[in-house]
């Protein structure tokens, strides 16, 4: 028998070893880089409006014009729950303090339940035609909404359905944006220029924005204990303290701001109707971003990074366009974008640690895998 000197014996182990790393397995991927993958939503033309992740670990996501409420699996199964009520264009959706998923029904007036099971129950509204917008869950373990346009109050609904509703001091107030505080407290922004505080025995504090005709909107509890919000029309980021104390930041350059998060860098990051992200520290100091894209959607990743879904302008072999994409943008702003076949709208973080969209053009659910989350 022949004999093997060490160093070839070594030599074949490296190789061996190489051969095992680059072998191509079945959906494999040897640089470890994100993938993105599509699952066609069954109903066709569901009208997807929105997503969240459960309490069960699955994203459940709202079918605006398919009238039911869908599920999705991290391995891609779809599960979809018609409603009960027809046509009840079913929008905003959060995860409940009762382990149950609640939505709001726009169109029938009514708050639904469903179970992670796929039970649903509805309650209606007592307030005719209230335009129900946002609904949260609350540290009193309530869930608690707004009644937009002309019923201009806010709601809360009990796990058992009892639902209490509170008029807004203010007439007209266009109640949009809702965050529970982190006072305990409900927060919530006056299209008619203030920003409002509900306790969560039913009290009301309203706060009169400084800048006159400024259309807050885009409430988000920051890490710094305070709430932060826009100011559509006055090119501004707002700050308030949870005693009612407000100070304004003019933005460092025009553009309609459209959405803002609170980061997981401890700052504030904002999108807007352009190809600008802005980020602003709990100080008040603005890094603007311009990374050529059209955002729809930006959300705090799992990774560290901020995440973002929209169009990003790229010139590929002298061709130049606009490409739909999913990106990260690192707190430093380094931009990673990843191409995809059309346009996402909604961005959220699952419980696998991966990124979950919305592609309405394709009917689909998106998933971004392999963020190397530390």
């Amino acid at each position: 028998m022949r004999k093997w000197r060490p160093a070839v014996l070594l030599l074949i182990l490296i190789i061996c070893l190489l051969l095992a790393g680059c072998g191509g397995g079945s959906g494999s991927n040897s640089n470890n880089l994100p993938t993105v993958s599509e699952y066609v939503i069954p109903t066709a033309g569901s009208g997807t409006n929105a997503m969240i992740t459960g309490p069960d670990g699955n994203i459940w996501f709202t079918e605006v014009y398919g009238n039911k409420i869908g599920k999705i699996t991290a391995s891609g199964v779809i599960t979809e729950y018609a409603i009960p009520t027809a046509g009840s264009y079913p929008r905003a959706i959060v995860s409940g303090p009762d382990g149950n998923l609640w939505v709001i029904e726009y169109s029938a007036n009514k708050i639904g339940k469903i179970t992670t099971a796929g039970i649903i129950t509805e309650y209606a509204i007592p307030t005719s035609d209230s335009c129900p917008g946002v609904i949260v869950s609350g540290s009193d373990g309530n869930l608690w909404f707004t009644e937009q346009q002309w019923a201009n109050k806010i709601g809360k609904i009990t796990p058992s359905g009892i639902i209490t509703e509170y008029a807004i001091p203010t007439n007209y107030s266009q109640p949009n944006a809702l965050v529970s505080g982190p006072d305990g407290n409900l927060w919530f922004t006056e299209g008619s220029g203030k920003i409002g505080k509900i306790t969560t025995a039913g009290i009301f504090t309203e706060y009169d924005v400084p800048t006159a005709g400024s259309v807050p909107h885009s409430l988000v509890s920051g890490p710094d204990g305070n709430l932060w919000f826009i100011e559509g029309s006055s090119n501004k980021i707002g700050r308030i303290t949870t005693a009612g104390n407000i100070t304004e930041y003019p933005m460092p350059s025009a553009g309609a701001a459209m959405t803002m998060i609170s980061g997981p860098d401890g700052n504030l990051w904002i999108a807007g109707f352009s190809d600008i992200i802005w980020e602003i520290t709990t100080a008040g100091i603005f890094t603007t971003y311009n990374i050529n894209t059209n955002i729809r959607a930006i959300i705090p990743g799992p990774d560290g990074n901020v995440w973002f879904a929209g169009e990003i302008y790229k010139c590929i072999n002298g061709t130049c366009a606009y490409r739909n994409c999913v990106g990260k943008i690192t707190p430093t702003g380094m931009v990673t974008d990843y191409e995809i076949p059309s346009g996402p709208s909604i961005i959220t973080s699952g419980l696998d640690n991966n990124l979950w969209f919305i592609d309405g053009s394709t009917n689909s659910i998106g998933l971004v895998r392999n963020l190397n989350v530390q």
